[in-house]
């Protein structure tokens, strides 16, 4: 014999069907609530990265009569910091640039003149000790500062005491004073 069922267990058994339903809606919304915010976060955190990059890797495309060290007051604030941008580009000769050519500009603090002196470190052996330097064919301020103080990061202090307003113009028979000798 089949056993009757009440309508009061009928409504009993409906109530607990929905509740276990709401319960199980409930947990799979809670769910993909996570899955949805924790996928926004990790689309934040790549466009934070992203721009980051941007703003680490800004580039500059050389055009005619630029020098690094007026790319570097355009693009950084101080013409001191090209050799940062020489250093970014692993360039060996600041003097010879190319038209065209993409240079990384990087993420830096611009250089102020302290005092008409740059901070420096000796990268090489020094081979001129006067205080007077004729420029020869092919020099570059760079050169001639190497050679000098054994760092060619303090062109700039040449290129000052010397009044040379664009190291990229030096003439041979020229009669440099380097500063500092």
């Amino acid at each position: 014999m089949a056993k009757k069922i009440s309508t009061r267990e009928v409504a009993i058994n409906n109530y607990q069907s929905i509740i276990v339903g709401l319960l199980v809606f409930l947990i799979g919304l809670g769910v993909s609530y996570k899955l949805v915010t924790n996928q926004l976060n990790k689309v934040k955190q790549q466009e934070a990265a992203m721009t980051q990059q941007q703003e680490q890797a800004k580039v500059h495309t050389v055009v005619a009569g630029e020098t690094l060290w007026s790319i570097a007051e355009k693009e950084i604030g101080s013409g001191y910091n090209a050799p940062d941008i020489a250093k970014a580009n692993n360039i060996s000769n600041p003097n010879n640039i190319e038209v065209g050519a993409k240079l990384t500009i990087p993420h830096v603090s611009p250089i102020m003149e302290q005092n008409g002196s740059v901070t420096s470190v000796s990268t090489t052996q020094v081979t001129l000790n006067e205080a007077k330097y004729t420029i020869k064919t092919g020099d570059t301020l760079w050169d001639i500062s190497v050679r000098a103080y054994g760092d060619g990061y303090r062109w700039p202090e040449i290129a000052k005491t010397n009044k040379i307003a664009n190291p990229d113009l030096i003439y041979a028979g020229s009669i440099l004073t380097l500063p500092g000798k």
